[in-house]
């Protein structure tokens, strides 16, 4: 296809659809309508969609707020498989060191843990 004229490229332009898009309407690639529009001077007025708040999108663009992070958590177990995570039952060493719960069940157990250890560790000497 021939170059279109200055004019019909600004007004494409204006439009403000992508290289792509004018691209396939005049049958050519959006390279080739990147040079034309270089060539011409004239900028693109495209811009790409923002990502919504409370998204997976919105999240990886740097977002935190609780619905990104909640969106974001969504779409990771989806993909992952990966199981909602629990918490550890009282009365178990894992609670004691990695919840840093101090219960009564929790110590007792945390300190049988460790007894347990000692106690291999004695026997493998």
């Amino acid at each position: 296809m021939a170059k279109p004229t200055r004019t019909v490229l600004q007004i494409l332009v204006d439009e403000k659809l992508s290289d792509t898009e004018i691209g396939n309407a005049l049958g050519v690639t959006s390279q080739t309508v990147y040079r034309w529009r270089k060539a011409e001077g004239i900028a693109s007025q495209w811009e790409p969609p923002r990502a919504q708040h409370g998204t997976a999108a919105k999240y990886q663009n740097g977002c935190r707020c609780a619905p990104c992070t909640k969106a974001n958590t969504e779409y990771c177990r989806r993909f992952t498989g990966a199981k909602p995570r629990t918490e550890p039952e009282h009365g178990t060493a894992s609670r004691y060191v990695h919840r840093g719960c101090r219960c009564d069940l929790c110590r007792a157990a945390q300190s049988a843990a460790a007894r347990a250890r000692y106690a291999r560790k004695k026997a493998e000497q």
